[in-house]
């Protein structure tokens, strides 16, 4: 069974050693300060996140946070569908209009570049 609400999805994720951060509804920029240092317990996740499906947004931040998650971005109909041939099968999210534009994995050593 697939989680519904927030506290749920947020529950699951932590579970897996995802660092979980809290969204405002209809947000996307996470609004925890200090969130790179912010790491909730388990019990922590029920003050943080809400039960009623759809009134709250949930980040993951990658790296080392989230035991070395990585998204592979992307951007464009080309990308994605040389996607489904060049990368390895793995967890994948993107949006109603760019299905399948994200791609999870764990990568030891990866670092941040900015661009």
């Amino acid at each position: 069974m697939i989680p519904d609400t927030p506290l749920a999805i947020a529950r699951a994720y932590h579970q897996q050693g995802w660092q979980v951060l809290e969204v405002k509804p209809r947000q996307s920029k996470c609004t925890v300060k200090d969130w790179p240092d912010t790491h909730y317990t388990s019990d922590e996740l029920a003050q943080k996140f809400d039960n009623i499906p759809g009134r709250q947004n949930i980040a993951v931040a990658l790296g080392t946070g989230s035991n070395n998650l990585i998204d592979i971005d992307l951007d464009t109909p080309e990308a994605i569908i040389a996607a489904r041939d060049l990368l390895p099968e793995t967890r994948r999210f993107g949006r109603p209009s760019a299905m399948h534009s994200h791609y999870l994995y764990f990568c030891e050593g990866a670092e941040t570049a900015k661009y």
